[in-house]
């Protein structure tokens, strides 16, 4: 049976929040149906044999092997594997240390089957932060939606890739990565 929503997660070396993120998702089994495809990046820690104890029976887990000639980052490149291999209609990207809320897959799926919008951003909340990285990652966030809000009156605006939302089919249609090339940020 292919599933209505398909929930992208990459992973680098996510061994502290994977479990819980993974337990939040479990808990929200039902409407829609949902797989879960895991992009690892590369981890050198046990992520992934974290990930798979949590007997998540939709998960799949995929390792991205990133060509060191793209101008796309790892990151980037595990998305995309990501989302090629994602069966459902629509997409979920989440991040690996993220906590979500009871109904977070149909209210982000929602809008989308019913047909009313070609995407959908909503709120999410992550584990603590343990590591140099991961304080980085909240900075480099809280600095792209200040940045993104200062340019909304101009017709620009933003989202968080960590709880972002859309049709599979805009993903080719907007020429993937690829089409943007190399940046700090994939959001």
């Amino acid at each position: 049976m292919t599933p209505d929503v398909s929930i992208v997660i990459t992973t680098h070396n996510e061994e502290v929040g994977i479990a819980g993120t993974l337990e939040s998702l479990k808990a929200q089994i039902g409407a829609p149906a949902f797989e879960v495809v895991m992009g690892d990046d590369r981890s050198t820690d046990v992520t992934i044999e974290r990930a798979k104890a949590v007997g998540l029976d939709v998960l799949r887990v995929l390792h991205n092997a990133p060509d060191p000639a793209s101008v796309l980052t790892t990151r980037q490149q595990a998305l995309d594997m990501a989302f090629r291999a994602a069966k459902a209609p629509v997409i979920i990207t989440l991040d690996g240390d993220s906590n979500v809320p009871q109904g977070w897959v149909a209210a982000m799926a929602g809008p989308i089957i019913a047909g009313n919008a070609p995407a959908v951003a909503g709120p999410i909340t992550f584990a603590p932060p343990t590591t140099a990285v991961a304080r980085w990652q909240i900075a480099d966030a809280a600095y792209y939606f200040e940045v993104a809000a200062r340019l909304a009156p101009f017709g620009a605006g933003g989202v968080f890739f960590g709880s972002f939302a859309f049709r599979a089919d805009l993903y080719d249609a907007v020429g993937g990565f690829d089409a943007i090339g190399g940046a700090l940020t994939e959001d």
